[in-house]
């Protein structure tokens, strides 16, 4: 009985510890300013505004493709270095890369709304050769897409009465990992 004991306390001493060494705890200042990316503001100025939005447009109706202008508001010449968003689904270009002093660029905007139904709040971070790591600008796109009537286009795969959006899962690395699989019944 003793010898019982003892190997429920070492077992729940080493459950505590595997649990404990797989907790890291983030600062709260760093999760809110990966949430709130914060711009150098070198001198892009958005006549529009920083926010983009689409109103509401269908999911099977299309990409939608827009535009925002900006200008040149700093002493120099503004070269754009490279774009990113927060989604695949948004793609920003930007019409030339350098732009003098005083002068205007324009960022072609592409949104694919397939598979995004509902409300949607995007990012556009846009760097220049100011600073290569801290976004020169970060704008947001925003709308509602309307979802399609017939949902079974975004399932391509068929498993009997079950409609999936794919046939394989990557697990990186070793451990206990989680993987969401979207599906549809479709019997």
């Amino acid at each position: 009985m003793r010898a019982r004991g003892w190997i429920l306390a070492l077992c729940a001493a080493v459950a505590t510890a595997t649990v404990e060494a797989q907790i890291r705890l983030i600062p709260q200042s760093k999760v809110d300013s990966a949430r709130n990316v914060v711009a150098t503001n070198v001198g892009m100025r958005f006549a529009a505004g920083m926010t983009v939005d689409f109103g509401q447009i269908d999911e099977d109706g299309g990409a939608w493709q827009g535009s925002i202008v900006w200008q040149n508001g700093s002493d120099s010449a503004l070269r754009i270095t490279r774009i990113t968003t927060s989604c695949g689904c948004l793609r920003a270009e930007c019409d030339r890369s350098e732009v003098a002093a005083g002068g205007e660029g324009a960022l072609r905007l592409t949104y694919y709304p397939q598979g995004h139904a509902g409300v949607v709040t995007q990012r556009i971070f846009v760097y220049t050769d100011r600073s290569p790591r801290v976004p020169s600008a970060v704008l947001i796109v925003r709308g509602e897409v309307r979802a399609a009537a017939d949902q079974s286009a975004n399932y391509p795969y068929t498993r009997g009465a079950l409609l999936i959006r794919q046939t394989w899962v990557r697990f990186a690395g070793e451990g206990v990992q989680t993987e969401r699989v979207a599906c549809m019944n479709n019997g």
